[in-house]
């Protein structure tokens, strides 16, 4: 995935690193309200991540299954869900 604002490659191994860099970081940080806080958030987005790949992974399916059931479903790069491209082989 290619981030126009940093002009920079954004990978999988980029995001399963970033996710790792953060575990590592709440494990170290004192118990506290802000830490709670900060972990919700954390486990609020890896929640959402999952989700977007189990929605992908059920277009995928949907797309095998369409000789048994008519489907629409658009195939053009441009218009497939961009949280599909991002976190399609995420490690959770």
């Amino acid at each position: 995935l290619f981030c126009p604002f940093f002009s920079l490659q954004i990978t999988d191994d980029r995001i399963n690193d970033i996710i790792s860099e953060i575990r590592n970081l709440l494990n170290s940080l004192e118990p506290s309200p802000v830490t709670d806080h900060i972990t919700v958030h954390f486990k609020n987005t890896l929640n959402y991540i999952r989700y977007e790949q189990q929605q992908q992974q059920q277009q995928q399916t949907t797309t095998a299954v369409s000789d048994s059931v008519s489907i629409s479903v658009d195939t053009d790069p441009d218009v497939q869900s961009l949280s599909g491209k991002l976190f399609g082989s995420v490690q959770l």
